[in-house]
């Protein structure tokens, strides 16, 4: 009986053991799942804040898992150096700042770092593998564990506790700092990740900025009627905001030396001194701007007062600059001006401020030109000796003004060039009267031609004439048309040459381009005085594809949208040329009449251009072969020379 008693007893004692115990693990497990959730809401309340996720995790490891020191090291490089820490010594943390923990060391983060695996040292006086010279005098610790934090396989850091008592941390403490780890590198993600975000943000919002002001700039130049005191002024505005300038100015070449063309945001007072200084560039120069206008680069200065390359400070002074930036107007190679930006504070403008500046200085460039090109179109207008229509379209105007639009706008034409080769010559020897019965009888030749196409003569400046198809009426074969027209042209013209050369007179072949695209056209002028005409790219394209042909050797040149646009097309490749001031290529053609489409010299050219658009060395050979059976054709002559002097493929840089 009493044997019963002490059973039950001791069976009493036993379950009271194991209700304490199941009680003390459930309350360690409420208040490691409360600290989690402590975690986690400072995680995700944070903003971001790493520093503040880190060291409230830290704080939470050494409480639940009962140890003196918690630290987290982060890499950086090769290097994880000390980040987050509770209960530390400042001597310690001084120490590890000056030691940051890597591969191949014996104490307990190099283990973690080298195993990837978490590391559990009970004793490390007991373990004879432990060192760490110089770290005991800091911290007397025993016990060490070391979880790493993994990304990708990658040991991004290591969350370590110790405890200044030897022992063993229990499963549950070592699982505890796992997650903890865990929690840690989803931190570490978020901020990475957050600032990744921010970084990019800021980017795509100054790029919006930029493309924003690039394309404002872009609707001025297209809107401002060549305009260039306004698109230079607004080119300025707009690199002032965007580059943290306060002042802009533009100078560009009249002859040697750069003279005032835009300003913004200077005084009168330094205005008044800019336009009557001449800027001259030279390796000395004691301006910004000089010295860019002379070498051709980029200046960048942080502080122009204490800059000894720029002696004169009068300019400076009068305008209240430091930080100074100037950059030159390139075209062709060759510098037309300089725009330069300055700042009252002496600092240098940002590699991304330079090339924005680049980037308007490219369209101050696009603008500069579009007014040249226009200057001489308007010159060549006051030489007009007449304007005609088509008959049809004359009829249609008579009976109808209202039959087309004659106002300013912007349609898809087809534009034809036409110049005689040495003509302006051939006027210097020619007697008065022999030279107008020439030219009569040439332009109206040319004209006829002309309006059987149905064409509109826009201009005939001496023996030159330009052709518009598609304006003012539509013609929606406006591009088969002009082609058609340059081949009935080249006709006339060369059995015109044959006729004046049987009466003595040596008259130059005449040269045509054609280009097809949108265009401004429309009547301009006032009063009494009008001229229906074109602008823009598509006519410069025109002009230009007609005097290449003196470097290509051919009479007709076709750009690859007219041969696109026109049906029923045939010719023979020119190339893909580059017009001066320009960066992209422009397929050419060479239209050819029916009777030369299946001919034997046709196929051959066809083929060696295959090869020299192919790359391959037999192009050499082939084009050598065609020239020796006709040696009259120019334009094979033309690539057999490019192909002796080194050159290849079919790029082709026009003079």
């Amino acid at each position: 009986m009493q044997d019963s008693q002490r059973d039950l007893e001791a069976r009493i004692e036993h379950l009271s053991r194991v209700v304490e115990d199941n009680a003390e693990a459930l309350a360690e497990a409420l208040k490691a799942q409360a600290v989690t959730a402590d975690i986690l809401k400072t995680i995700s309340g944070s903003g971001f804040d790493l520093d503040a996720v880190l060291q409230a995790l830290t704080g939470s490891a050494a409480e639940l898992c009962k140890a003196d020191e918690a630290i987290i090291f982060l890499r950086a490089g090769e290097e994880y150096h000390a980040h987050a820490t509770h209960g530390a010594d400042p001597a310690l943390l001084a120490f590890l700042k000056a030691n940051p923990r890597r591969k191949g060391q014996k104490s307990l983060v190099p283990r973690v770092i080298e195993s990837g695996k978490t590391e559990h040292i009970p004793d490390k006086l007991l373990d004879k593998d432990f060192a760490f010279p110089g770290a005991a005098k800091f911290s007397d610790t025993r016990a060490m564990l070391g979880v790493p934090m993994l990304r990708d396989g990658v040991v991004e850091g290591v969350f370590s506790l110790s405890r200044y008592a030897a022992g063993p941390f229990s499963d549950g403490q070592i699982a505890l700092l796992q997650t903890f780890a865990d929690q840690a590198m989803i931190a570490i993600e978020n901020a990475r990740l957050f600032a990744a975000l921010r970084a990019r943000s800021a980017e795509l919002a100054e790029a919006l900025v930029q493309q924003t002001a690039t394309a404002d700039v872009l609707k001025v130049i297209s809107r401002s009627a060549f305009d260039l005191d306004l698109v230079l002024t607004t080119l300025i505005g707009s690199a002032i905001e965007l580059c943290e300038a306060t002042r802009g100015v533009v100078w560009l070449h009249r002859g040697e030396p750069l003279y005032l063309a835009a300003h913004v945001n200077y005084p009168d007072e330094w205005v008044r001194f800019a336009r009557e200084l001449a800027i001259t560039p030279a390796a000395d120069a004691v301006t910004v701007s000089g010295l860019a206008a002379f070498t051709g680069e980029i200046v960048n200065v942080e502080d122009i007062t204490s800059d000894p390359r720029f002696r004169s400070l009068t300019a400076h002074q009068l305008g209240d600059y430091r930080g100074g930036l100037a950059v030159p107007l390139k075209r062709d190679g060759r510098v037309v001006g300089v725009i330069s930006l300055s700042r009252s504070e002496a600092r240098f403008f940002t590699p991304r401020q330079v090339s924005l500046v680049e980037t308007f200085a490219d369209q101050a460039v696009i603008a500069i030109e579009n007014t040249r090109l226009i200057a001489e179109i308007e010159a060549r207008n006051r030489e007009v000796l007449s304007r005609y229509f088509s008959p049809n379209l004359a009829e249609r105007l008579a009976a109808d003004t209202g039959a087309v639009d004659l106002t300013g706008h912007r349609r898809d034409v087809a534009a034809l060039f036409s110049d005689v080769a040495g003509f302006t010559t051939l006027v210097e020897v020619l007697e008065p009267d022999l030279l107008g019965e020439m030219l009569n009888g040439y332009l109206a030749g040319m004209t006829a031609i002309v309006f059987a196409h149905e064409g509109t003569v826009a201009k005939i400046v001496g023996d030159a004439l330009h052709v518009l198809f598609g304006a003012p009426g539509d013609q929606p074969d406006r591009a088969r048309r002009a082609v058609d027209c340059a081949l009935e042209l080249d006709a006339f013209a060369q059995d015109f040459r044959a006729a004046w050369r049987e009466r003595g007179v040596v008259l130059g072949a005449t040269r045509i381009g054609v280009n097809a695209g949108p265009a401004i056209v429309g009547n301009f002028g006032g009063g009494r005085f009008f001229d229906y005409t074109a602008y823009g790219d598509t006519i410069n394209i025109a002009a230009r594809l007609e005097t290449a042909n003196k470097q290509l050797g051919t009479r007709i040149c076709v750009s690859g949208s007219v041969a696109e646009a026109s049906a029923g097309f045939f010719g023979r490749p020119v190339g893909d040329l580059v017009p001066r001031g320009r960066k992209e290529p422009l397929r050419a053609f060479e239209p050819l009449p029916a009777d030369h489409h299946e001919t034997q010299a046709t196929q051959d050219y066809l083929a060696a251009f295959a090869k020299l658009e192919a790359g391959d060395p037999a192009a050499l050979g082939a084009f050598a072969a065609i020239v020796g059976r006709q040696p009259d054709d120019p334009l094979a002559s033309f690539h057999l020379k490019r192909l002796l002097n080194g050159a290849s493929g079919t790029r082709i840089e026009l003079d």
